[in-house]
């Protein structure tokens, strides 16, 4: 796993900041960067650190942690900045593999609280911090992959993605079982995509299931896709819907259930070339 030092392609139209803010920008995320790929650094030190720099604006002193006179939510605050003093939602599972999960964990807890701080609302910086994360937690990322904040996902080893992927802001891609995104497909703002069969108790062992989006797809807005289904190259889901059985390519899913439809013709042209 690694990141790349070219400087990723942002959203179109998306204007860049001053100068000497791009400037500053580009370093702070070069020094991350040298930072995850330096093999003397432990990454949970280098997320904890980085956390309490974006989080309290200062050097880190982590010795308050242990002040008792320091006021105590001041100190779990600090304490939680360390990925190894929280638990996340994937270790509960049983079929986690823990040693995978293991590399990921510091980068995934960095990435969610990025993701709420001053400079994850900065979409040109935010942009650019998922594109330098994702390789380092996702199975497999092309490239020009944009993405919204507030994506989550359940273990990142079993999420691939090709290239030139947009996802939109509170995206749910469940990898529990397996999910393999092609090239060119969009997912619109709070779709949930399942490869597992959801259960009442979330540490339950689960049905799991491989979900596959193919090339160019579109997938609308607060749409649901069911495990183990397939949504084949061009096709198109329409926001709302809920998909249950595989969309064939170049046809239309829209509805609660869906109901599948072939597209016009030259329809699954239409969207902008990126």
């Amino acid at each position: 796993m690694g990141g790349t030092k070219k400087k990723p392609r942002t959203t179109m139209g998306q204007s860049a900041p001053p100068a000497w803010v791009e400037t500053l920008f580009d370093d702070f995320l070069a020094r991350l960067e040298d930072k995850l790929n330096d093999p003397r650094l432990n990454r949970h030190d280098v997320v904890r650190d980085t956390l309490y720099q974006i989080y309290l604006g200062t050097v880190p002193n982590f010795a308050r942690v242990h002040d008792y006179t320091f006021p105590i939510g001041a100190r779990v605050l600090m304490a939680c900045f360390d990925p190894r003093n929280v638990q996340l939602d994937a270790e509960r599972h049983p079929e986690v593999n823990a040693d995978l999960y293991a590399d990921r964990k510091p980068l995934i807890w960095f990435w969610q609280l990025f993701d709420r701080s001053p400079l994850g609302l900065n979409d040109y910086l935010g942009l650019r911090i998922r594109q330098i994360l994702a390789p380092y937690i996702f199975k497999r990322v092309g490239t020009d992959f944009r993405c919204a904040p507030f994506v989550r996902w359940r273990f990142g080893y079993h999420l691939s993605l090709g290239d030139d992927v947009t996802i939109g802001p509170s995206v749910w891609l469940d990898d529990r079982g397996e999910l393999e995104i092609g090239h060119r497909v969009t997912i619109g703002q709070g779709a949930v995509i399942y490869s597992h069969a959801p259960e009442l108790r979330p540490a339950a062992s689960a049905d799991t299931q491989k979900t596959i989006i193919d090339d160019g797809a579109e997938i609308g807005a607060h749409s649901t896709l069911w495990p183990g289904i397939r949504i084949g190259a061009g096709a198109r889901v329409q926001p709302a819907s809920i998909v249950t059985e595989d969309v064939p390519p170049h046809h239309l899913a829209a509805g609660a259930p869906a109901t599948i439809r072939p597209l016009p013709p030259g329809a699954s042209d239409t969207a902008p070339k990126r």
